[in-house]
């Protein structure tokens, strides 16, 4: 799996690889601000 880049200091992981986790998963997205 890799991350896609969706702006400046922002990647998430694809639709698709969400969907394919557990029902008792937790997705989060991580955001950071370097610079």
């Amino acid at each position: 799996m890799s991350d896609l880049p969706l702006g400046f200091g922002i990647v998430a992981k694809s639709t698709q690889d969400c969907r394919k986790l557990d029902l008792d998963a937790v997705v989060a997205l991580h955001r950071a601000d370097i610079g």
